[in-house]
């Protein structure tokens, strides 16, 4: 069961970044406004990716309160929602520091993750 819902995850991850990216590219550098999808798709995505991120932590016992690379990736989690709404909702140069920053920070998360530590360059 642990091994559907992590596969889960991680398909969901990549589907997330790829629309994270795809829907700013479209908005901010093409100036056009999504279509109806990239607007719907990623709140389902990122809604299944939180649910299956519980799970986990559930069937796991990684808890946050507990697991200091959990509760590192949960801050991240938090940072990279902060970002991403800068990122959509500014404009010109505050934007695209934004997305840089979130894209990072996911990047950070991914580290995280492979690593189970909150300081993965360490």
């Amino acid at each position: 069961m642990y091994d559907i819902f992590k596969h889960t995850h991680l398909s969901l991850i990549t589907l997330s970044i790829i629309l994270f990216v795809w829907r700013f590219l479209m908005h901010k550098l093409r100036r056009r406004r999504p279509g109806r999808f990239l607007r719907v798709a990623p709140h389902v995505i990122d809604t299944l990716l939180l649910l299956t991120g519980i799970l986990l932590i559930v069937l796991s016992g990684a808890y946050p309160w507990r697991v200091s690379w959990t509760m590192a990736k949960l801050l991240a989690v938090l940072v990279y929602i902060a970002l991403g709404l800068v990122a959509m909702k500014s404009r010109g140069p505050v934007s695209v520091l934004a997305f840089v920053l979130a894209t990072l920070v996911f990047a950070y998360m991914v580290l995280v993750a492979i690593s189970k530590s909150p300081a993965p360059w360490g």
